[in-house]
């Protein structure tokens, strides 16, 4: 037993010993390319799937620290949308990440890369409406890329205890740059590859880490109803949904990614309807249209 123990132990520190070197995460020219899913569990139900880059862009100077400015490229309605969404300042020596989101002041860890087994810590996810706050590290391993060994952190899952979420040295999050730690029977954000100076770094350097974003619209395949929305992405204030149809009877319901019902409007002899955005945060919704007597409609909106 005692000999069983102690290979377990070593085993643990020659894995660690790999990866013992601080590895950066490359700031300079970096891109993710990123993937959303989400399944509805409404009758019919609505699939959605879409991809996305976050990139860097150039430095600001805040509070007398230097940041570097990370854009999210997106496809918006077939169009494509390319904005600011957050700043981040690495600090190399202490081995974190900083992160200041956009329209925000504060400045939080994204990334904390000195974190010890059993360590709990507020959830890097500050930049998404959700309810998974704390997450706790139940395992400190070394993951080789490229034939050098980075650290990878895992994280009990704030979900459901068997999601498995790691953030690692280089590289960032598994779920993303920027996302949240998956953990739904509804939706999953994955970190599809990531690169810089259009050299891929993960998941190694022979995948073909592409920086293009195509204007497809990604909705349901049906085309006997559609919307618009002014403006897409939503600020806050008014914004305005436009029918392609005059709808005499019906419901027009908003949902968040976890399936919760935010809003529900009783639409009467309406093609169009202007709705006072005080609920919806930064993030991902779902506008579900339903003809009284006829079938429900999925569309995607976007609050900035």
């Amino acid at each position: 037993m005692k000999t069983l123990l102690t290979f377990i132990a070593l085993s643990f520190f020659i894995s660690l010993s790999k990866a013992q070197k601080y590895i950066p995460l490359p700031l300079d020219s970096a891109y993710w390319r990123e993937s959303y899913t989400w399944q509805s569990p409404f009758d019919p139900p609505y699939y959605d799937y879409t991809e996305y880059i976050n990139q860097t862009a150039g430095d600001t100077l805040i509070n007398g620290l230097i940041y570097t400015k990370i854009f999210q490229k997106i496809s918006v309605g077939g169009n494509i949308s390319n904005d600011i969404i957050a700043v981040l300042r690495q600090d190399t020596l202490k081995k974190k990440i900083y992160a200041i989101e956009k329209d925000s002041t504060n400045e939080k860890i994204l990334y904390d890369f000195n974190l010890n087994i059993g360590d709990t810590v507020l959830s890097f996810l500050v930049f998404q409406n959700n309810n998974c706050d704390i997450v706790t590290i139940n395992n400190i391993d070394s993951l080789l890329i490229n034939e050098i060994y980075h650290k990878e952190f895992f994280t009990i899952g704030c979900y459901f205890p068997n999601t498995d979420y790691s953030f690692i040295e280089g590289i960032g999050g598994s779920t993303g740059l920027l996302a949240p730690p998956s953990g739904s029977m509804n939706w999953e954000t994955k970190l599809i590859c990531s690169g810089y100076n259009n050299k891929t770094i993960y998941p190694d350097s022979s995948y073909t880490c592409s920086k293009l974003i195509t204007g497809i619209n990604n909705q349901p395949a049906f085309t006997k109803f559609s919307v618009a929305v002014f403006p897409n992405p939503v600020n806050k204030g008014n914004f305005e949904i436009k029918f392609n149809k005059h709808i005499k009877k019906g419901t027009l319901k908003i949902y968040d990614i976890f399936s919760r019902e935010l809003e529900s409007i009783y639409l009467n002899n309406m093609s169009d309807i202007v709705i006072s955005n005080k609920k919806l945060k930064k993030g991902l919704f779902l506008i579900a249209i339903n003809e009284t007597g006829g079938d429900t409609f999925y569309f995607k909106l976007f609050s900035d």
